[in-house]
């Protein structure tokens, strides 16, 4: 969830461009390079949003100016090279360093496109030089990647390095690029402009057409129209005597249950109803359920000797109360104890 909204984020920068959110972008380029270093994206996404950065919505064409990056807005050159700073020195692996070596051939080819462009030259006097610290942040940035990278002095050995490396990728989409514009040419060659005689022709066609339905008889004509007026009132007449239901085309007829149908319906009604009223005669027994009865442990228990040197320390009763004791108890014995 984290990472797909670090993308969106990076991906509605690119399409929006405001300088209100330059820091807020290159926090989340340096974000998404620790990720990597963290191996919690892979090498392909971040090279992925690399090319999204050169690439996406940018014109290489003369002339055109692109909204989303305009020729004096160097801010995507600092957000790539704040991504490759991050986890450029971390492409270890075979394939990715080689990927990354193909990057940075455009990359390399968008800063001499940026570069190159006539606002930053002398020559229109403009008093808009290309930023020097932009310059060394794009060198430093290579030079921390790639070391011994030999970097392009201008514009046309960029070109002539993507040129190369398109024929090495991908060598018949040259052949099929000449196939195309061959193919295109005789489709110019064979597209001839249309003859005006051929045009005229059609002009007396289409009024000799026009005249000949001006000589139809007018009999005709309202012959045609009152058998279409009563095609129309009998497809009237008969759809109004139908039901709105009736009028829907297309609709599947029930089919008729058959004498075997009937007879298997009228079984199982019977066999349902008999298994209810089963089941009505059943008894419900309620669930009796175990309640287990807590173990009271009583420490306070005594000894027969306790208790018999307690009632040996006890007062003898008065006379008194013993005769009432001896009516009341006229059978008294030896009294049991009950040691709990």
């Amino acid at each position: 969830m984290v990472i797909d909204n670090v993308f969106e984020d990076i991906r509605a920068g690119l399409e929006i461009h405001s300088p209100k959110l330059a820091q807020r972008r290159i926090a989340m380029a340096k974000y998404l390079g620790e990720l990597y270093n963290y191996k919690l994206v892979e090498s392909t996404n971040i090279l992925n949003t690399l090319y999204s950065i050169i690439s996406l919505g940018v014109s290489t064409e003369e002339g055109v100016i692109s909204p989303l990056d305009p020729p004096d807005s160097l801010f995507r050159l600092k957000l790539a090279c704040v991504l490759l700073d991050t986890c450029g020195p971390y492409f270890t692996s075979s394939t990715s360093k080689q990927k990354l070596d193909y990057f940075l051939i455009f990359f390399q080819h968008y800063y001499w496109y940026k570069k190159s462009n006539p606002i930053f030259s002398r020559v229109q006097d403009t008093h808009d030089l290309f930023p020097i610290l932009v310059d060394h942040m794009y060198r430093d940035c290579l030079a921390n990647v790639r070391p011994k990278l030999k970097l392009f002095k201008n514009l046309e050995q960029a070109k002539e390095a993507i040129e190369k490396l398109r024929e090495k990728l991908y060598p018949q989409l040259k052949e099929l690029t000449a196939q195309q514009q061959q193919q295109q040419d005789a489709d110019e060659a064979n597209n001839l402009q249309p003859i005006p005689e051929d045009s005229e022709f059609d002009d007396g066609a289409s009024d000799d057409s026009s005249s000949e339905m001006d000589r139809r008889p007018r009999d005709e004509c309202q012959d045609d129209e009152e058998a279409a007026n009563q095609a129309n009132t009998t497809d009237w007449t008969e759809n109004e005597g139908m039901p709105e239901d009736d009028v829907v085309p297309n609709i599947p007829k029930i089919s008729e249950k058959t004498k075997e149908d009937l007879e298997f319906e009228q079984m199982f009604e019977k066999m349902a109803q008999d298994s209810y009223q089963e089941r009505l005669k059943e008894t419900i027994k309620p669930n009796t359920k175990d309640i287990p009865v807590p173990m009271m442990v009583r420490n306070n228990k005594k000894s027969y000797e306790q208790i018999s040197s307690a009632s040996n320390a006890a007062p003898a009763p008065s006379s008194s109360a013993a005769v009432s004791n001896d009516s009341k108890n006229p059978a008294s014995g030896p009294i049991n104890f009950v040691l709990m």
